[in-house]
């Protein structure tokens, strides 16, 4: 963590990468180490880590079961964060198809969510705590109530704030996925409500 905070992404780093992964640390581990020291250290440094943790932990197979299946059915997703599993939990608030993967330890709140094509959650609030959107794969959509929608590609990052209603997911004709970040408050919770107007999310190409 210390030589991702510095912006420190060279063959030290390498070194140090290499190490964990002879002694077991897994792809997905390392992610979740990653995104913690990301919260820290900001974007631009996070991503040349991620990026060199993709060259060593290239060759490793996701694991099928509970933590998630590596993707291979689905093109353009990521391969570095697992598909996960699908999400019934939250079904009745997405039209569409998604899937989530909790990523490290559920105190860190990140998990990966993958939207087929067309799939989008409906119009929500984060009460007290916030939600951050970090895109890795595929094309989507995030919109905030009163204001045009925003085109998401990887490597972009959204920060959304309390009380604010929004909603994201892929677009028409693309899978996409983001890792949702939640902002940790006391009492902090989502109220779901109305799904986006069909017409309007078609329009969107």
């Amino acid at each position: 963590m210390a030589l991702i905070s510095q912006g420190i992404a060279d063959s030290s780093l390498r070194h140090h990468m290499e190490n964990a992964r002879k002694n077991g640390v897994t792809r997905e581990e390392a992610a979740a180490i990653i995104t913690h020291a990301t919260m820290y250290s900001g974007w631009p440094k996070g991503w040349a880590a991620f990026r060199l943790a993709k060259e060593v932990w290239t060759d490793d197979e996701e694991p099928a079961g509970e933590k998630g299946v590596r993707i291979a059915e689905p093109s353009g997703l990521s391969k570095e964060f697992p598909k996960g599993v699908p999400n019934d939990a939250y079904a009745q608030y997405f039209v569409g198809n998604s899937w989530v993967a909790p990523l490290g330890d559920p105190q860190l709140g990140a998990t990966n969510v993958t939207f087929e094509p067309g799939c989008r959650n409906n119009w929500h609030i984060h009460h007290k705590g916030g939600q951050v959107l970090i895109c890795i794969a595929g094309r989507g959509w995030y919109q905030e109530w009163g204001k045009p929608a925003q085109e998401l590609r990887p490597g972009d990052v959204v920060s959304i704030q309390p009380e604010v209603k929004h909603w994201h997911g892929a677009a028409a004709d693309s899978w996409f996925q983001h890792i949702a970040l939640a902002v940790p408050a006391e009492g902090a919770s989502a109220e779901w409500l109305e799904p986006v107007d069909a017409q309007a999310y078609e329009q969107l190409g």
